[in-house]
């Protein structure tokens, strides 16, 4: 939470939690989409149960701002620039998967 406006609230960041069990990857892209991708069957039932526990619903009725709907995205005023983005993540031990650019 320290870094929320680097993370959760950057328009350019895809944020990826992965877990061992399962093979699990969470991520909220930077569209703000939340995707679960699992091999573990349980998991999978529990996370969509307690998603709609909080109000949400799983439909493919919204529209999708990757697909043809021009949209912007952001970065807060207080938010570092991607150099010093980079140099955060390194500092906190971020493991590179693709690469930097």
């Amino acid at each position: 939470m320290r870094h929320k406006s680097n993370t959760l609230e950057n328009g350019y960041i895809d944020c990826v939690v992965h877990s061992l069990i399962g093979e699990t990857n969470l991520t909220l892209d930077n569209h703000k989409k939340i995707q679960l991708h699992t091999k573990d069957e349980e998991l999978f039932n529990d996370f969509g149960k307690k998603v709609m526990e909080l109000g949400f619903e799983q439909t493919r009725e919204f529209y999708n701002l990757e697909f043809g709907y021009h949209h912007w995205h952001y970065r807060p005023a207080d938010s570092l620039n991607r150099e010093d983005f980079k140099q955060l993540l390194k500092s906190k031990n971020f493991e590179l998967v693709d690469s930097w650019n």
